[in-house]
């Protein structure tokens, strides 16, 4: 009733919050603070009754504020307080009706004991523990279809990592290959993985082959003939035509390069990763025995794999090779056929240390096979030369050398034609840089450049054999006639066979000037030659880059450039020597030694 009539008595609420906001801070703290000897203490020395009474009155207004504030609430919080005191009367008389059934419940039962025999307790016990069981083979009902649910995940899993990890063998990427390794270690099958990449490298060897050469033999067929496409390989190999056999090749070791590279960079990503795990076990990390052996097991199966995929491209390449006749090919082309399969097996040395015995076996074939055809024909053109030669000088410069002429321009070639020189290294240092490691980060040492022929003019040619204008112009008002030199001279010679246009024949311009040149012979200090003899020295630089390219053939190429000149100098005694006498001339053992030579040549190379 007390509060009811301070709620009844008019205010200001904004006044009483005032009042309330201007209590002290410490009427708010604990219970044991001491109100009445913190206001003693607060009295000044000398009192003032008015202040005192004042002062009084503000704590009693404060004081009437609270009070309000704390009736206000108090019958605010009224309802509440009365239903939640019905709920725990409710509550109190439900327990009360609880421990009465608890009480009938516990009589009930103990009558239900004494009055049940052991029988009826069996049987229930037994229904008991059929429910039980019925529980239990639900469970494993349920368990049994988790396991097969399980097994097939695994699998659907294990078909989306293998095509994942197929990918690798031809684009390796090192996030994807980590995601994939990544869950094959969380199935527990690294070793399964390494298997089945193996596999990967063998099946993208074969497919990638079969993929190239299949669309140049489509593409020079000029049909949609699906014939090809059951064509096994080897026979594959044969519908290549000769035009196409050179870019076919190109893009074939390109793509072999590729997944030679991605088998590379794998190895170089589990190197690394072995290394990282070394270090973290050196530093106190926990490497279980099952690892350690997976570990081994990997490094052990790409290591041996080296050698296997190796073996792979290797018999890929040499079915290509032995697939299409090189000896009709033109010489440049088929220097460049050797040019790009040495190329192939210096990638062979740098990826497996393999001396390539397989490709060095098909290539000699070829080159033996190829090197007998151009070397009958050379001596053909040879015998062609020496018939039509009038035996005048030809006029070169005095500081002629052979290395000006184009066939003896690889002797000062220090890199492979086959490769840009935008892609050589720069040597910074002695140490030799790996194709490997040059091409780890893009291009391919396989990428051929447009095969342009060289046009220098070879400048070996003296003006006309003389070394100043005012001597070629006065032999030109000498001898200016051209009427004496042979119809055969006066014209290129081609092979039909090859297509080679083998020797830079001497123009008809230079035909005029061999005679003006005679004038000045002996004011000019050049080398004595004839058109038939630069041939022949043409002839000698090719077989020289031959024997440069191709190693297991170099004493065949020999053999056949000792050929050459043989047949030169059986050549020139015919048309110089033979009608006069050797034992005349003083010469002794030379000239038995000459005789011995003679009928030599004319038993090997005249007379078959």
């Amino acid at each position: 009733e007390e509060f009811r009539e301070l709620r009844e008595q008019p205010s200001d609420p904004q006044a009483e919050q005032e009042l309330i906001n201007s209590i002290e801070q410490v009427y708010f703290s604990t219970d044991s603070f001491d109100i009445v000897k913190y206001e003693l203490e607060k009295l000044p020395p000398v009192l003032n009754l008015q202040e005192l009474e004042e002062y009084r009155d503000k704590l009693k207004q404060q004081q009437a504020a609270v009070s309000k504030k704390v009736a206000d609430l108090i019958l605010e919080k009224q309802p509440a307080y009365v239903k939640e005191l019905e709920r725990v009367t409710s509550l109190q008389t439900g327990l009360q009706l609880a421990a009465v059934i608890c009480t009938n419940g516990r009589r009930h039962l103990n009558i239900a004991k004494e009055g049940f025999t052991q029988a009826s307790l069996g049987l229930l016990a037994n229904q008991r523990k059929r429910q039980l069981l019925i529980g239990l083979l639900k469970s494993l009902r349920t368990i049994k279809t988790l396991q097969r649910t399980d097994v097939r995940l695994s699998e659907m899993l294990e078909e989306q990592l293998d095509v994942a990890l197929s990918k690798i063998c031809k684009n390796f990427d090192i996030n994807h290959y980590t995601k994939v390794q990544q869950a094959y270690r969380l199935l527990g099958k690294t070793q399964t993985a390494m298997d089945q990449l193996h596999m990967h490298f063998t099946q993208a060897i074969h497919n990638t082959v079969f993929q190239v050469v299949l669309g140049y033999v489509e593409l020079c067929a000029g049909n949609t003939d699906t014939k090809f496409q059951k064509l096994q390989y080897k026979d594959l190999c044969t519908h290549v035509t000769p035009d196409s056999y050179i870019p076919c090749l190109a893009d074939l070791c390109k793509a072999l390069w590729e997944v030679m590279l991605s088998y590379y960079r794998t190895m170089e990503w589990h190197e690394k990763h072995d290394n990282e795990d070394a270090t973290s076990a050196s530093e106190g990390s926990n490497m279980t025995e099952e690892t350690n052996f997976d570990r081994g097991y990997i490094k052990k199966k790409l290591e041996h794999g080296l050698t296997r995929i190796w073996q792979d491209v290797q018999l890929k390449v040499k079915t290509y090779l032995l697939g299409t006749d090189l000896s009709i090919f033109k010489y440049d082309d088929f220097i460049f056929v050797l040019d790009i399969i040495s190329r192939l097996m210096q990638v062979g040395e740098e990826f497996c240390g393999s001396k390539s015995e397989v490709l060095q076996e098909s290539i000699r074939k070829q080159s033996v096979n190829y090197f007998k055809n151009y070397h009958r024909t050379r001596l053909d053109e040879l015998r062609m030369f020496l018939e039509n030669e009038t035996w005048e000088l030809c006029p070169v410069k005095s500081n002629f050398s052979i290395l000006q002429l184009h066939e003896f321009k690889f002797m000062e070639q220090t890199r492979s034609p086959s490769v840009s020189p935008s892609k050589q290294p720069v040597s910074t240092s002695s140490k030799t840089v790996t194709l490997f490691e040059q091409y780890c980060s893009g291009g391919n040492p396989f990428e051929i450049q447009v095969n342009q022929k060289d046009e220098e003019t070879e400048d070996v040619l003296a003006s006309n054999g003389y070394e100043s204008d005012e001597q070629e112009k006065s032999a030109y008002q000498e001898y200016d006639s051209d009427s004496d030199v042979p119809e055969e001279l006066k014209r290129d010679y081609v092979d039909e066979q090859t297509g080679d246009a083998p020797v830079k024949s001497v123009s008809r311009e230079t035909l005029k000037s061999r005679k003006k040149s005679d004038y000045s012979l002996n004011k000019v200090n050049a080398p004595i030659l004839t058109n038939t003899t630069l041939n022949v020295v043409r002839l000698v630089g090719k077989y020289m880059q031959m024997m440069n390219i191709l190693k297991p053939i170099a004493f065949d190429v020999i053999h056949f450039m000792s050929q050459l000149f043989d047949y030169y100098l059986y050549a020139i005694y015919t048309f110089f020597g033979r009608n006069d006498s050797l034992e005349s001339t003083g010469l002794g053992l030379s000239s038995s030694r000459l005789r011995t030579t003679l009928n030599r040549i004319q038993e090997s190379l005249i007379d078959l």
